[in-house]
């Protein structure tokens, strides 16, 4: 048995992987797969990968954050944005890693050892770029530009399931706190986003649940535009032992701070983010 990672059919030759606490989506069309985005890197992914199919596999990923790109190493050739190659290869290694999941304890992985982490990325990076198809047989996945929780984050489109993979992009508590990420960017990607309503009637997200409802990403969209005006409430909260100003004040109280208003999409930010 897999001690890192377990999976759930969640349509047909479409399957949620489960890392901890962060989701992978492997689409599998008639030709070829697809990996979204591959975990923190403990563990071999794509051995766990091969369980379940045996096509060649690609791998998309949606932003260069350590949950997301971990088993990078696992793989000769991934797609991202290239404006998150640079901070990409800058924390492409190993003990790096190691040292900030050992930093995290309540993720989980405090006390694996370095040999159980993937190696480092010796391979190419490709471009992810806005308006690019990849087909995968019967099956075509189209990449849709959305910078804003980082400078390279993209959404993936499957076109012919009507599903959208936000990731990170869009959710309960987007977070704006990378260097280069921008309340103003952010309104613009989600604008981008909104206006492809027609290709789309599922939101996937790559945290707790795993869909959610359209009007979220209305509500994210508010959020930002109040910090641009300086009208949100500012509520100081603690999220991976930083201290964040919430947009909509929450719930501390609960740990998955939800908005005391009930409402579903909120904005963890910095002051350097807010612009």
């Amino acid at each position: 048995m897999n001690k890192y990672f377990s999976h759930l059919l969640i349509r047909n030759n479409i399957y949620l992987i489960i890392d901890h606490d962060v989701y992978m989506f492997l689409i599998i069309g008639k030709k070829k797969a697809c990996l979204v985005d591959n975990g923190y890197g403990v563990g071999n992914i794509m051995e766990y990968v091969r369980t379940l199919t045996d096509k060649p596999v690609i791998n998309i990923l949606t932003h260069f954050h350590y949950d997301h790109v971990g088993g990078t190493g696992c793989f000769e050739e991934v797609y991202m944005n290239e404006r998150d190659w640079e901070t990409f290869y800058s924390r492409n290694d190993k003990k790096k890693r190691f040292e900030y999941l050992n930093h995290e304890p309540e993720l989980g992985f405090a006390g694996i050892p370095l040999g159980e982490y993937a190696a480092d990325f010796k391979g190419r990076l490709l471009p992810a770029e806005e308006g690019q198809r990849l087909d995968l047989g019967e099956r075509t996945l189209r990449i849709i530009e959305t910078p804003g929780h980082t400078p390279g984050t993209v959404m993936v489109l499957i076109e012919e399931e009507r599903v959208i993979i936000y990731g990170d992009a869009c959710g309960r508590r987007t977070l704006l706190v990378t260097p280069g990420s921008s309340a103003s960017r952010l309104i613009a990607s989600l604008s981008h986003v909104k206006a492809q309503a027609g290709y789309y009637d599922t939101i996937w997200k790559s945290h707790h649940a795993l869909e959610c409802p359209l009007d979220m990403i209305d509500n994210v969209i508010e959020c930002a535009q109040s910090i641009l005006q300086g009208r949100d409430d500012k509520q100081p909260v603690s999220m991976h032992g930083s201290i964040y100003l919430a947009a909509h004040r929450v719930d501390e109280a609960n740990p998955m701070q939800p908005r005391l208003d009930g409402r579903l999409g909120n904005i963890f930010y910095t002051k350097e983010n807010a612009v």
